[in-house]
């Protein structure tokens, strides 16, 4: 299944940063590919240079015209937006997929503009990187991680999978959930602790002596901050696209910080024990051979 199956031979992609150019030069290792790819920044030609694609179109439509599968790696809000010009390139039969970190507006744009003849299965492979454009490519960034499939109810399932076989084929793992249910998880576990090392560090930077907090934090502040410095421009469409689940997410997290806040103002004998307790319960039960077992940091 590793090198067949999908039975894909020409891609078309749309979008060569730092996303696109991973998948390129994934793709490029499969050797059975022709990757065609369109980008009207300087990334394109990063990317041609690297290897990611075979070919750098000058134009999103030259790019899909000969596409079995086009894939969008662009930022959500952006994808949303070209949605209704994807509509007047692909032809009939071409399935297309997505890379963009929100998924039911994205789903909701290909219904209301794709022919029903072009099938659209959105997609987010769970790896990146806080680096941006394309040489901040790596072939290697799917191997081993999830890569989420959103398909649409009138998907038969052909497409799906394909599409599964092409992403066992880049190493990484499928996995099918219904769209609102992905964004409102990445919500918390992505989006929420985007925010919060923002926060952070924005705490820190208010405190009159950034520096010197800084000088003597350790690992666990490293790790908590590590996000804090991606670009807004990466992240401007994902809080756009997904604003109502993260605004519930960040409702859940303030109302625990605020809980902590009243529970050490009232002066009790154990103060947060009990969410020490219950945070180290979920931590064991979710991730106890992914997470590294530290103590104080």
């Amino acid at each position: 299944m590793r090198r067949e199956g999908h039975r894909f031979r020409r891609i078309g992609l749309l979008g060569l940063g730092a996303m696109g150019c991973s998948l390129g030069l994934a793709l490029r290792r499969i050797g059975t590919l022709q990757v065609t790819g369109y980008d009207p920044s300087p990334a394109g030609r990063r990317a041609l240079a690297r290897g990611a694609v075979q070919n750098l179109a000058g134009s999103a439509e030259e790019a899909v015209a000969q596409a079995d599968l086009v894939v969008l790696a662009m930022p959500a809000h952006i994808i949303v937006d070209e949605m209704p010009h994807l509509a007047a390139m692909v032809t009939e039969g071409t399935l297309v997929t997505d890379l963009g970190s929100s998924k039911k507006v994205i789903l909701e744009a290909a219904a209301e503009h794709l022919p029903a003849t072009v099938h659209f299965i959105g997609g987010h492979p769970m790896a990146g990187t806080e680096k941006a454009g394309a040489g901040a490519g790596d072939g290697g960034l799917f191997a081993g991680h999830a890569w989420v499939l959103c398909p649409p109810a009138t998907e038969t399932g052909d497409g799906l999978r394909r599409l599964e076989a092409l992403i066992v084929s880049l190493g990484a793992v499928p996995v099918v959930m219904p769209a609102a249910h992905h964004d409102r998880v990445l919500a918390a576990i992505s989006h929420l602790p985007q925010l919060a090392a923002v926060a952070l560090l924005n705490v820190i930077g208010g405190g009159g002596n950034p520096q010197e907090m800084i000088a003597l934090a350790g690992g666990g502040f490293r790790d908590m901050t590590r996000i804090g410095g991606s670009s807004y421009e990466m992240w401007q469409g994902i809080l756009k696209t997904n604003a109502a689940q993260v605004r519930q997410a960040l409702t859940s997290f303030i109302g625990c910080l605020q809980a902590m806040e009243h529970e050490l103002a009232a002066g009790g004998r154990e103060p947060l024990a009990a969410a020490f307790r219950s945070a180290r319960a979920t931590r064991d039960l979710v991730a106890p051979k992914v997470l590294p077992d530290d103590g104080e940091a």
